[in-house]
């Protein structure tokens, strides 16, 4: 048989409590966690002073956890307005915002000062200052989901669900393609670089905050489940800390006060 541990001693040879070893253990485990918390809570604490609902972090990790990577931008449509496309329901003509729409961008064209951006649920009418001028959908003739715009050389055209329609915005009528026409439909392309990276900037600001960052750091939701569940294990740690060291007080206080033998 293997002989039983010796429990351990202090330097001066009395022995360690149980109750000390594991005060110390956890709060070795939960040093980490503490420090990051209480320098997170301070900072939310603070938050108007600090401006940090208003402020955005430009930072590759933080992209990538929330996933709005500069990779992640979407094609758009070159008009001779601008460039215009869409990032979760924000949607860009060249590096300014145009307007906000949760239905995806299919489509854009320019005709003169007029601006006509097609989304799956209809077609929204732009003006020279990019003020909404006109909204046309099922009721005006155009049986969503709208998939494609383009022209020809009699009029917008307009890819629906019942098949390609002409579609008149002076008058709000839609009526149907012949087989013959000669349609061009406005491609998908990609920005450049430079309107890539404006696009970029411009995202992140409308984007996570550090507000939110240290929200979800403080609670551990930054990092997922399992960060969810580091900090419910510092916490629970924290609890018997208090516990532990409220013990070790009443228990080492009262051997303190009894008189020797």
């Amino acid at each position: 048989m293997k002989p039983e541990p010796l429990p351990l001693r202090r330097a001066n040879g009395t022995r360690v409590h149980p109750a000390t070893r594991w005060h110390r253990a956890l709060g070795v485990f939960s040093t980490l966690i503490v420090i990051i918390t209480v320098i997170t809570g301070l900072a939310l604490n603070h938050g108007d002073a600090l401006d940090l609902p208003r402020r955005h972090p430009h930072n590759a990790l933080v992209d990538k956890l929330y996933r709005q990577s500069d990779n992640a931008l979407p094609m758009g449509y070159a008009t001779a307005r601008g460039f215009v496309t869409q990032l979760g329901a924000a949607v860009y003509l060249d590096g300014q915002t145009l307007a906000s729409h949760d239905a995806a961008l299919v489509g854009a064209l320019a005709q003169g000062d007029t601006l006509l951006v097609a989304y799956r649920d209809g077609l929204v009418q732009y003006d020279a200052q990019g003020q909404v001028v006109e909204n046309y959908a099922a009721l005006d003739g155009l049986p969503p989901p709208l998939t494609r715009v383009g022209h020809d050389v009699r009029a917008l055209v307009l890819e629906t669900a019942n098949g390609p329609l002409y579609f008149d915005i002076d008058k709000g009528v839609a009526s149907t393609v012949p087989k013959e026409a000669m349609i061009e439909w406005a491609e998908a392309s990609a920005p450049s670089a430079a309107l890539a990276a404006t696009l970029a900037d411009v995202y992140r600001g409308s984007g996570v905050s550090y507000e939110r960052v240290l929200l979800d750091l403080h609670s551990g939701r930054l990092f997922g489940r399992v960060g969810e569940l580091v900090v419910d294990a510092a916490a629970l740690c924290l609890l018997t800390l208090a516990l532990t060291g409220t013990y070790m007080f009443f228990k080492f206080k009262r051997g303190a006060q009894r008189p020797p033998r």
